[in-house]
């Protein structure tokens, strides 16, 4: 998933994960000072940081009141001289920005995909909004078969530490997509780019650490890098990324003004209208 790389919006991505996983070091190696600079300066990246809160908690919760507490002056900062965009008026009428219910059932419905891509990327698009159905049933198999595989790998790596704060890392990591806090978007690839280094460690200290194990696990590396370079390919060019997004969500506006936008640049006028016009 190269959305946080290749998309320069997704800069504070790369931010983030970076300063909170230094946050994350210095905190176990006992260096609160640095540790808090570095937690600061993950939320100040990105909003999403905050997660590394819960992930701080989880490796030492007797020191996580000064992290709290920088937390909360953020918090109240950020609510107060930052954000000035009513997200939930601009969902409008839709269910899923009226209800957290709505938003948390169709992560659950989401969640399969979201495996999907980090076991076979096959499919990579932007603009998974348009093809992805929220879901308003609360009794819906989704989310028992969620419950069912939630609890039963916590039971199963109850006994060991690294694995159970590996499990629980890569859940907390979803929660700013989960639908608790409203964002502007239901499911996108770059959701993905803090919970894949969980997911993939979880397995990495899981498996019998023999020669045959190795030889897989650098398959599926070459494999998945073999992936990321086809996938960087769509964004090399704007045109090839555009049309590739359209292909999987030709209802996007924005992306069919980028197309038309990508071929005036070109000097394709008579595309350029056609693309405008359509949109």
């Amino acid at each position: 998933q190269t959305e946080s790389i290749s998309y320069i919006s997704g800069l504070s991505d790369p931010l983030f994960v970076l300063f909170g996983f230094l946050s994350l070091i210095f905190s176990i190696k006992n260096k609160l000072p640095a540790s808090l600079l570095f937690f600061l300066l993950s939320i100040l990246s990105k909003e999403t940081g905050m997660v590394f809160l819960f992930l701080l908690f989880l490796l030492n919760y007797k020191k996580i009141i000064p992290y709290l507490l920088l937390a909360i002056t953020y918090l109240w900062y950020h609510l107060t001289a930052i954000n000035r965009l009513d997200m939930k008026a601009a969902w409008g009428s839709s269910p899923y920005g009226n209800s957290a219910v709505v938003r948390l059932l169709t992560f659950v419905q989401n969640f399969p995909t979201y495996l999907a891509l980090l076991i076979f990327p096959k499919e990579l698009f932007m603009e998974r909004d348009y093809t992805t159905p929220i879901q308003t049933n609360p009794a819906n198999l989704s989310l028992i078969l969620f419950l069912i595989f939630f609890l039963l790998i916590f039971y199963l790596v109850r006994k060991k530490k690294t694995l159970i704060f590996l499990f629980l890392a890569f859940f907390i990591s979803f929660l700013p997509y989960s639908g608790l806090v409203l964002i502007n978007g239901i499911f996108y690839e770059h959701y993905l780019y803090l919970p894949l280094a969980f997911f993939f460690a979880f397995f990495i200290f899981l498996l019998p650490k023999t020669r045959l194990m190795l030889l897989l696990l650098l398959t599926l590396l070459l494999l998945l890098s073999a992936r990321t370079i086809v996938r960087q390919y769509d964004w090399t060019n704007a045109i090839r990324f555009y049309s590739q997004t359209l292909a999987h969500a030709p209802q996007s506006i924005r992306i069919r003004n980028g197309l038309a936008m990508a071929y005036a640049d070109k000097g394709d006028l008579n595309n350029a209208i056609r693309e405008y016009q359509l949109a």
